[in-house]
């Protein structure tokens, strides 16, 4: 929902190595990424490029670094004032992934026929069960050829149960998902 970044949002942030400026962005205010020299690449998702607010937004950044950008979009960015201030404009498709109940690596932009390794890491209790169209590789390579988005699919992992008893009997053996509370009663032989 992000649609303008104001001036100084960033201003002298020396660690910033990366950006992703999400579509539906229109406008980066001045002096924005004034500063961030550490960064080595910019994203942008959006088709249109976004208006930079001036010549300073992105002052003591290396603009030989690249700026990935809609395939469609090259030119537009080539052209566009600010932007066309940097030297390595790449055309990309772009993989992304969602993963509630987890974390995906490898997500990004991707050059057309660049492969992307995707890496599932499940939350707490939860297992890795398929990708949205059914593949269950982990972690998953993809040659991209357009942009996509990939939905992890989780499930929450099941335990079994056992007890044994001298002297009487216990009853709560079962499988339990993870979370689930099992309750155990022991009832004592006669005696």
């Amino acid at each position: 929902g992000v649609t303008s970044i104001g001036g100084y949002a960033f201003y002298d942030c020396s660690a910033l190595t990366s950006i992703t400026l999400p579509e539906g962005l229109t406008s980066i205010g001045d002096c924005a990424f004034y500063y961030c020299s550490a960064l080595t690449s910019i994203t942008s998702k959006n088709t249109t490029p976004p208006t930079i607010g001036d010549g300073y937004t992105f002052d003591d950044v290396d603009k030989s670094i690249p700026v990935y950008v809609p395939k469609s979009s090259v030119d537009a960015y080539k052209s566009a004032e600010y932007w066309k201030d940097f030297t390595n404009i790449v055309g990309a498709y772009f993989v992304d992934v969602t993963a509630e109940n987890g974390t995906v690596e490898g997500a990004g932009a991707y050059e057309e026929n660049a492969e992307a390794k995707l890496t599932v890491t499940p939350a707490e209790g939860y297992k890795f069960v398929k990708w949205s169209d059914g593949v269950t590789d982990n972690p998953r390579t993809v040659v991209v050829v357009s942009d996509t988005t990939f939905t992890a699919e989780f499930e929450l992992k099941e335990y079994t149960l056992t007890t044994e008893a001298e002297n009487g009997t216990v009853k709560g053996a079962g499988t339990y998902k993870h979370g689930d509370k099992a309750t155990l009663t022991a009832t004592p032989a006669e005696g």
